[in-house]
């Protein structure tokens, strides 16, 4: 079972804490709108443009808008990230840190999937079925939007989990350096 987040942690901020948090749920919901929409809109959308007739249309017009709502969505989330730092930066960096490797791949995976949305809604724009590498974007875009909610998922429910902080580094550190938890970790002097 999961502890709650320690006290301990907890430095004061430079506002009032009830306006921080007022503002970080404020710019969650915000971001939530637009990410639902690309979320589930960009594999519907894919989806749909493999079909014909009205749902082929429905994907078209809803692959045409995408990159507006992932501008919206992006800019939104942003909101409560940086509430989220300014409030429990005791807590989120070190849970970050820990998973240093993913963190960082959030950066080239929405690049990489925004890119993917706007091939796709520049062939549908120009009237073209999505077929071919187009229609291979879209689906990497939609595989990228859902990595990408998973690693800031792990990350916010590792900043509750401090007790796993020490076992997490102790396992995956190279003379004090995070290494990837994938790979296994070398011996240190420490553990000798």
């Amino acid at each position: 079972m999961m502890e709650p987040l320690n006290p301990q942690l907890l430095e004061p901020v430079p506002a009032p804490f009830w306006f921080v948090e007022l503002f970080k749920v404020l710019g969650f919901l915000l971001h939530m709108v637009p990410m639902n929409l690309w979320y589930a809109g960009t594999i519907l959308a894919v989806a749909a443009s493999l079909r014909g007739g009205t749902a082929a249309r429905f994907g078209s017009r809803m692959l045409a808008q995408l990159p507006l709502f992932i501008a919206f969505g992006v800019n939104f989330g942003i909101v409560p990230l940086l509430f989220i730092q300014l409030a429990y930066n005791e807590a989120f960096y070190p849970a970050t840190i820990l998973m240093a490797v993913f963190w960082f791949s959030v950066i080239v995976l929405l690049t990489v999937a925004y890119y993917g949305v706007y091939a796709c809604a520049f062939a549908v724009r120009e009237g073209r079925k999505l077929a071919g590498w187009k229609m291979a974007a879209g689906w990497c875009a939609a595989l990228g939007f859902l990595v990408i909610g998973f690693f800031f998922a792990h990350a916010l429910s590792l900043m509750g989990n401090y007790p796993r902080w020490k076992a997490l580094w102790l396992a995956h550190n190279v003379g004090g350096a995070m290494t990837s938890p994938h790979r296994e970790a070398r011996p240190t002097a420490s553990s000798r």
